[in-house]
Protein backbone atom coordinates (compact mmCIF):
# COMPACT_ATOMS: atom_id res chain seq x y z
CA UNK A 1 0.00 0.00 0.00
CA UNK A 2 0.81 3.49 -0.27
CA UNK A 3 -0.56 7.15 0.36
CA UNK A 4 -0.10 10.07 -1.25
CA UNK A 5 1.54 13.31 0.13
CA UNK A 6 -1.32 16.40 0.54
CA UNK A 7 1.37 18.59 -0.21
CA UNK A 8 3.33 17.66 -3.35
CA UNK A 9 1.12 14.50 -4.22
CA UNK A 10 4.23 11.98 -4.52
CA UNK A 11 3.04 8.72 -3.34
CA UNK A 12 5.09 7.08 -0.27
CA UNK A 13 5.17 3.59 1.29
CA UNK A 14 2.23 3.63 3.97
CA UNK A 15 4.31 2.99 6.85
CA UNK A 16 6.44 6.71 6.07
CA UNK A 17 6.50 9.19 8.48
CA UNK A 18 7.31 11.88 6.18
CA UNK A 19 7.21 12.24 2.43
CA UNK A 20 10.47 11.40 1.07
CA UNK A 21 9.94 13.79 -1.99
CA UNK A 22 9.02 17.36 0.32
CA UNK A 23 9.57 16.20 3.89
CA UNK A 24 5.32 17.06 4.36
CA UNK A 25 5.06 15.56 7.80
CA UNK A 26 1.75 13.24 7.38
CA UNK A 27 -1.09 14.21 9.39
CA UNK A 28 -1.50 11.17 11.24
CA UNK A 29 2.04 11.80 12.68
CA UNK A 30 1.11 15.14 13.53
CA UNK A 31 0.29 15.12 17.65
CA UNK A 32 2.07 12.16 19.57
CA UNK A 33 4.99 11.29 21.76
CA UNK A 34 7.53 14.04 19.35
CA UNK A 35 5.29 17.62 21.02
CA UNK A 36 5.19 20.39 19.27
CA UNK A 37 8.99 21.44 20.10
CA UNK A 38 9.79 18.19 18.34
CA UNK A 39 7.79 17.89 15.87
CA UNK A 40 8.70 21.32 15.03
CA UNK A 41 12.31 20.45 14.72
CA UNK A 42 11.54 17.35 12.65
CA UNK A 43 10.43 18.90 9.67
CA UNK A 44 13.21 21.36 10.13
CA UNK A 45 15.64 18.43 9.70
CA UNK A 46 13.51 16.91 6.39
CA UNK A 47 13.18 20.34 4.95
CA UNK A 48 17.06 20.41 5.10
CA UNK A 49 17.69 17.28 3.40
CA UNK A 50 15.44 17.48 1.11
CA UNK A 51 17.17 21.01 -0.33
CA UNK A 52 20.42 19.69 -0.01
CA UNK A 53 19.91 17.20 -2.22
CA UNK A 54 17.38 18.90 -4.70
CA UNK A 55 18.31 22.48 -4.94
CA UNK A 56 21.82 23.16 -2.86
CA UNK A 57 24.42 20.87 -4.58
CA UNK A 58 23.50 22.03 -8.07
CA UNK A 59 23.00 25.94 -6.97
CA UNK A 60 26.65 25.71 -5.38
CA UNK A 61 28.70 23.58 -7.81
CA UNK A 62 26.84 24.44 -10.97
CA UNK A 63 27.49 28.13 -11.01
CA UNK A 64 30.50 29.01 -8.97
CA UNK A 65 33.91 28.53 -10.19
CA UNK A 66 36.79 29.02 -7.37
CA UNK A 67 39.59 27.35 -6.70
CA UNK A 68 40.82 24.96 -3.52
CA UNK A 69 42.39 26.69 -0.50
CA UNK A 70 42.92 25.94 3.10
CA UNK A 71 43.64 28.95 4.98
CA UNK A 72 41.55 29.71 7.78
CA UNK A 73 41.45 33.29 7.29
CA UNK A 74 38.22 34.37 6.69
CA UNK A 75 35.71 34.49 9.94
CA UNK A 76 31.62 33.74 9.87
CA UNK A 77 29.94 35.44 12.27
CA UNK A 78 26.08 35.52 12.55
CA UNK A 79 23.66 34.87 15.30
CA UNK A 80 25.68 34.64 18.04
CA UNK A 81 28.02 31.62 16.00
CA UNK A 82 32.03 32.15 15.29
CA UNK A 83 34.34 29.74 13.47
CA UNK A 84 36.60 30.36 10.67
CA UNK A 85 36.62 28.86 6.82
CA UNK A 86 39.41 28.89 3.87
CA UNK A 87 40.10 31.99 2.40
CA UNK A 88 38.58 30.78 -1.09
CA UNK A 89 35.58 29.91 0.08
CA UNK A 90 32.88 32.50 -1.20
CA UNK A 91 29.47 33.70 0.97
CA UNK A 92 26.45 33.11 -1.35
CA UNK A 93 23.11 33.93 -1.43
CA UNK A 94 21.34 31.29 -0.36
CA UNK A 95 18.88 29.58 -2.74
CA UNK A 96 15.69 30.13 -1.32
CA UNK A 97 14.03 29.65 2.32
CA UNK A 98 14.93 26.39 3.89
CA UNK A 99 11.35 25.74 5.22
CA UNK A 100 7.96 26.99 5.19
CA UNK A 101 7.38 30.09 7.67
CA UNK A 102 6.41 28.99 11.76
CA UNK A 103 9.48 26.26 11.76
CA UNK A 104 11.25 28.32 14.40
CA UNK A 105 14.21 27.50 12.10
CA UNK A 106 15.73 30.67 10.67
CA UNK A 107 18.89 31.16 8.05
CA UNK A 108 22.29 32.42 9.01
CA UNK A 109 24.15 32.11 5.90
CA UNK A 110 25.83 29.57 3.10
CA UNK A 111 29.25 29.45 2.39
CA UNK A 112 30.66 27.65 -1.02
CA UNK A 113 33.88 25.90 -1.08
CA UNK A 114 35.00 24.39 -5.09
CA UNK A 115 33.69 20.89 -4.13
CA UNK A 116 31.83 21.55 -0.76
CA UNK A 117 29.08 23.55 0.64
CA UNK A 118 27.78 24.75 3.75
CA UNK A 119 24.46 25.91 5.29
CA UNK A 120 24.23 27.65 8.66
CA UNK A 121 21.07 27.99 10.25
CA UNK A 122 19.64 27.94 13.69
CA UNK A 123 16.21 27.55 16.41
CA UNK A 124 14.99 29.06 19.33
CA UNK A 125 15.42 26.49 21.96
CA UNK A 126 13.15 29.12 24.38
CA UNK A 127 10.75 26.57 25.11
CA UNK A 128 12.76 24.99 27.71
CA UNK A 129 15.04 22.63 25.77
CA UNK A 130 18.84 21.30 25.99
CA UNK A 131 20.94 20.84 22.89
CA UNK A 132 21.26 17.73 23.15
CA UNK A 133 17.77 17.09 23.25
CA UNK A 134 17.64 18.94 19.38
CA UNK A 135 19.95 16.98 18.42
CA UNK A 136 18.34 13.52 18.91
CA UNK A 137 15.27 14.80 17.37
CA UNK A 138 17.18 15.51 14.39
CA UNK A 139 18.96 12.10 14.18
CA UNK A 140 15.71 10.64 15.29
CA UNK A 141 14.10 12.68 11.75
CA UNK A 142 16.99 12.11 9.31
CA UNK A 143 16.62 8.05 10.30
CA UNK A 144 13.09 8.12 8.92
CA UNK A 145 13.98 9.41 5.55
CA UNK A 146 14.47 6.19 3.21
CA UNK A 147 16.81 8.34 1.24
CA UNK A 148 19.13 9.52 3.78
CA UNK A 149 21.65 6.64 6.11
CA UNK A 150 24.31 7.79 9.18
CA UNK A 151 27.38 6.57 9.24
CA UNK A 152 28.56 7.63 12.19
CA UNK A 153 27.66 10.07 15.60
CA UNK A 154 30.03 11.73 17.26
CA UNK A 155 30.98 14.00 20.24
CA UNK A 156 33.44 16.36 20.95
CA UNK A 157 34.28 19.96 22.97
CA UNK A 158 35.45 22.64 21.21
CA UNK A 159 36.08 25.98 23.09
CA UNK A 160 34.01 25.28 26.28
CA UNK A 161 31.02 23.94 23.83
CA UNK A 162 29.74 20.55 23.19
CA UNK A 163 29.26 19.83 19.12
CA UNK A 164 27.92 17.13 17.95
CA UNK A 165 28.83 15.37 14.83
CA UNK A 166 26.65 13.03 12.19
CA UNK A 167 27.69 12.16 8.80
CA UNK A 168 25.94 9.89 6.66
CA UNK A 169 25.10 9.72 2.77
CA UNK A 170 21.86 10.99 0.85
CA UNK A 171 21.06 10.23 -2.49
CA UNK A 172 18.90 12.34 -4.91
CA UNK A 173 15.37 10.44 -5.82
CA UNK A 174 15.38 12.13 -9.45
CA UNK A 175 19.13 11.22 -10.19
CA UNK A 176 20.03 8.24 -7.94
CA UNK A 177 23.17 10.22 -7.26
CA UNK A 178 25.01 9.94 -3.44
CA UNK A 179 26.55 12.60 -1.28
CA UNK A 180 27.66 12.75 1.51
CA UNK A 181 26.55 15.13 4.39
CA UNK A 182 27.89 16.31 7.88
CA UNK A 183 25.50 17.50 9.89
CA UNK A 184 27.13 20.09 13.20
CA UNK A 185 24.84 20.76 15.77
CA UNK A 186 25.68 23.05 18.78
CA UNK A 187 24.92 25.94 20.86
CA UNK A 188 23.70 27.26 24.36
CA UNK A 189 20.89 24.73 26.63
CA UNK A 190 17.56 26.72 26.76
CA UNK A 191 18.75 29.31 24.53
CA UNK A 192 19.49 28.63 20.64
CA UNK A 193 20.69 25.81 18.65
CA UNK A 194 22.91 26.14 15.32
CA UNK A 195 22.96 23.85 12.28
CA UNK A 196 25.86 23.54 10.27
CA UNK A 197 25.73 21.19 6.94
CA UNK A 198 28.42 20.25 4.98
CA UNK A 199 27.87 18.44 1.83
CA UNK A 200 29.17 17.17 -1.54
CA UNK A 201 29.48 14.17 -3.54
CA UNK A 202 31.27 11.23 -1.97
CA UNK A 203 34.64 11.49 -2.99
CA UNK A 204 35.18 15.34 -2.49
CA UNK A 205 33.56 15.07 0.60
CA UNK A 206 36.15 12.59 1.73
CA UNK A 207 39.30 14.52 0.18
CA UNK A 208 38.11 17.86 2.44
CA UNK A 209 37.40 15.95 5.73
CA UNK A 210 40.49 17.55 7.21
CA UNK A 211 39.20 21.40 5.99
CA UNK A 212 35.33 20.35 7.38
CA UNK A 213 37.51 19.53 10.61
CA UNK A 214 39.59 22.55 10.80
CA UNK A 215 36.33 24.52 10.61
CA UNK A 216 34.86 22.74 13.49
CA UNK A 217 37.56 23.35 15.63
CA UNK A 218 36.93 27.03 15.41
CA UNK A 219 33.47 27.09 16.37
CA UNK A 220 32.44 29.38 19.32
CA UNK A 221 29.39 30.35 20.98
CA UNK A 222 28.67 33.73 22.45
Amino acid sequence: MVKTCPKCNTENENSADFCVNCGELFPEHATGELGTGKRRISRVVIALLVIMVMGLIPYLFGTLGIFDETTMSETFSAGGLTFNYPSDWEVVESPGDIVSGGSGLYDLGTLAGSEIGLTISAADLSEGWRVEEAKNVTKKSIQNVAFVQILSDTTRTVNGVTVYEMTGTVKNTTTKQESKFLYVVTGKDKQVVYYMQFIGDVSAFDSNKAIMDDIIGTIKVQ
